[in-house]
Formats: C-alpha cells, sequence, structure tokens
C-alpha cells in the first residue's frame, strides 16, 4: 500500500497541554511506517524534521493576529477568567509542501489564533479533527461550566459577562455553523466529550467517533520511589501527595474544590508536592509540609515526580480526558479523582485509583486515605501502569487513528459516527 500521508495542525508549544497529545500520536504514527508531518504554532521543535514552525517564521503575522483578537475581547471588560477563542484569525498552510502533498489534514487543538476557521473551506483533502476540549462544538468558550448554551443557542455569554443575546460567542457561534465543512470526521479523546459533542447544536449531526488520547509509556514508566523522592530533595516519611497543572487555579481545574479537600486531610499524615503555574502563598495556606516545583518542562522530571508520590490528586470539573492523570497511573502512581468526564474514564474505581461521587469532597478526602493506606498498594500501583500501557499507550491510538485515515481517503465516510 502506498504510504498514507498526514499533516497535522497544532498550536501552542510542544512541550506540554493538547500539543502533547498530538505530538505523541504523531510518534507513533511515524513508528507504524505513516509519512506524518506536523505542523505547530510553538517554538519547540524538537529538532526533528517532521515538525514545522510556522509561528517561527510569520512572527508580525502572529502578533498582529493576536492583537486583533484581545481587541475584541476588549469589547468585553467583564469577562470572567478563562480563555475565550474567536477563530477568526490564523496562517496560510496551503502554501506548505507537506500540506499541498498531504492525503489527510488532521485538526488538534487550533485556538491561539492558528486556524481561522474559514480556511477550512478551501481543503479539498479528507479532514479529521480531534476534538481536545470542547471548543469546536462552542461559542468560544473551551469549557462550558455549568452553561447549557453550546446546546441550542449561544449568547448572553457567561465567560464574556455578557447580558446581550447577540454578543460575541452568538457570533463566533454563527460563523461556525456556517464555514464548518459537513463532512469533517470529529474524533472525541473520551467518550464525555464526544457525548458532548453529540448534544451540541454545532455538531450533533456530524460524524463522531471516540479513540482515547494518548501518551508515551516508553517515556512514562514508574521509578524507584524512593530513589525520586530523593532526587527531587523530597524528605518525609509522610504519604506523598502530588497535585498540578499547567495553570493549576484555571476555572475547570477545580481549584475550590482542591482546597476543601486539602483542608480536611490530616496535615500530620500527608506531604503535598506541586507543580505547575502556582502562587507560592496559595500553596502556603494550605497548611502542610510542602515542595512547590513550578512549571516542569522535560518529561525526565515528570517522570521523577510522578513516581516520588504515593498518590495524585486530580480536582478537575471538566476534563476532556486527564493527561496527568494518566501520566500519573503510567508511573505506578494510583490518582484520587472525581467520577466525572474524562478521567473518570481512565481510573477504575479501587482497581487502579479511587473515584469521588462528582465534586464531593469528603468523598474526596476518603478516595485518598483509602489509597495511600491500602493494604494491596501495590496492586492497586501495577493496576494503574497496566490501564495506561493497554488503552492509552501511543502504540494503540496510533493503530486506531490509521484504520480511520484508511477509511477516510477511501471516501466512506457512513459508517464513522459511533
Amino acid at each position: 500500500m502506498k504510504q498514507l500521508k498526514v499533516v497535522h495542525l497544532v498550536a501552542g508549544d510542544l512541550s506540554g497541554g493538547a500539543a502533547r497529545g498530538a505530538y505523541w500520536l504523531h510518534k507513533g504514527l511515524l513508528a507504524q511506517g505513516v509519512d506524518s508531518v506536523l505542523i505547530t504554532s510553538g517554538v519547540t521543535t524538537l529538532g526533528e524534521p517532521e515538525i514545522i514552525s510556522i509561528a517561527t517564521a510569520n512572527k508580525t503575522l502572529y502578533e498582529q493576529n493576536k492583537q486583533a483578537e484581545r481587541q475584541i475581547l476588549a469589547a468585553y471588560p467583564d469577562k470572567k477568567e478563562g480563555l475565550f477563542s474567536t477563530g477568526y484569525y490564523g496562517f496560510d498552510f496551503g502554501t506548505i509542501p507537506a500540506f499541498q502533498n498531504a492525503d489527510i489534514i488532521h485538526l488538534h487543538w487550533v485556538n491561539d489564533n492558528f486556524l481561522d476557521i474559514a480556511q477550512l473551506q478551501h481543503i479539498n483533502k479528507p479532514i479529521l479533527w480531534t476534538l481536545r476540549d470542547m471548543w469546536p462544538m462552542t461559542g468560544g468558550c473551551h469549557y462550558a461550566i455549568n452553561c447549557e448554551r453550546y446546546q441550542t443557542d449561544c449568547g448572553s455569554c457567561p465567560l464574556l459577562g455578557s447580558e446581550q443575546q447577540t454578543d460575541l460567542a452568538s457570533a463566533v457561534q454563527q460563523r461556525k455553523s456556517a464555514l464548518l465543512p459537513k463532512n469533517i470526521q470529529y474524533v472525541g479523546i473520551s467518550e464525555w466529550v464526544s457525548e458532548q459533542a453529540k448534544l451540541s447544536s454545532l455538531l450533533k449531526d456530524r460524524n463522531i467517533s471516540t479513540i482515547a488520547n494518548c501518551i508515551d509509556t516508553d517515556e512514562f514508566f514508574p521509578l524507584d520511589k524512593a530513589m525520586a523522592c530523593k532526587a527531587l530533595g523530597i524528605q518525609s516519611s509522610k504519604k506523598i501527595l502530588l497535585v498540578g497543572a499547567s495553570r493549576i487555579k484555571d476555572p475547570y481545574k477545580g481549584f475550590d474544590l482542591l482546597n476543601k479537600t486539602l483542608q480536611q486531610l490530616d496535615k500530620t499524615k500527608y506531604f503535598l508536592v506541586v507543580f505547575g503555574a502556582s502562587n507560592e502563598n496559595d500553596i502556603r495556606k494550605f497548611g502542610f509540609e510542602y515542595k512547590r516545583l513550578g512549571y516542569v518542562y522535560d518529561t525526565i522530571s515528570m517522570r521523577l515526580v510522578y513516581s516520588a508520590a504515593d498518590v495524585f490528586l486530580c480536582t478537575s470539573i471538566l476534563e476532556a480526558f486527564g493527561k496527568t492523570v494518566a501520566e500519573a497511573m503510567a508511573c505506578g502512581t494510583p490518582v484520587v479523582c472525581f467520577d466525572y468526564s474524562g478521567p473518570a474514564e481512565i481510573v477504575e474505581h479501587c482497581i487502579s485509583g479511587y473515584k469521588a461521587k462528582a465534586f464531593d469532597v469528603p468523598d474526596m478526602v476518603n478516595g485518598i486515605h483509602h489509597i495511600c493506606f491500602a493494604s494491596n498498594y501495590r496492586e492497586i500501583s501495577l493496576a494503574a501502569t497496566e490501564k495506561v500501557v493497554n488503552q492509552y499507550d501511543k502504540k494503540v491510538a496510533a493503530k486506531s487513528y490509521i484504520d480511520l485515515y484508511v477509511t477516510l481517503k477511501n471516501g466512506n465516510m457512513e459508517v464513522l459516527s459511533s
């Protein structure tokens, strides 16, 4: 069979976030013989010829586009904290040879003024769009927290602090409705995000399937806990409780629930480790003996961090998947999360972790104690690693996507919605 050529469009630096999941898939595809090229707006290309940083050669346009979107959002002075993207601005990918020669165009997280959705109408190739958050189905927000307007008509947007039905969210939703090609194949990275897409007014009649997000278990695997603690300078006989995210106070990360959970824990039994963008005063107020690591950029360091912990605590109220959950489990660290959205699909209750009742803080506290002091902790740790290796490794995802690419290339779209 002729070598399959796939081009991925991925906004953001490849060192973390949604871009990392796309990068690992790209690596899995290369390993299985696919001619995979990744076009990104990030400056980190990892020294790989199959990665093209379009923003590097178009810095002026990139800054102009960012400024233009900031000016639009400035019309909403009461906007709440949280990401809102318009999809109005982007780069011209059509001049890139790899894009011209591709069999499949694969979209991932394409915000931050990376892709103007109007360009999609001019692509005469099969398009696949992996849903890495809710933005493709909303009027601009990335997670519709306590809002169901995306299921009918966006407007009077809570995130924008708007009381006008015909606001920017309404305009973005209507523009998507007019411009998104009907034949895009959408793929949720969890059953939860696929179900949200099927409920949305924008995507409910589109082709939607599910392929779980992936991580690289060649990079995330268990290390000796004592060695990992020593390498990180952690000296404590207490149970190591790990929390963290790229931006720990993003609204959907459940910082208030984290705070309430930590307040109810016995501080004589737990040592707190925090990674990601966090404020020193916020961590100090938790009242634990702690170590604040800040943003951890490289996989080797993150492997140490996960391996040092006895449990990883995820208090997110919404996650399309839960990349840190899968990474922690791959390193043999059980996870305590809420029984809701993406993380609930990864963790097996009392087998590879603990799923507390949705947003129930006392049950979350119970789950932490249950896992940390379980007589069969070693079995739980092994089950966590096994679950990720078997279901979420890049090789597993790559195989599923290759099957989907071939179906799309052959023009059979009718069987792809599930």
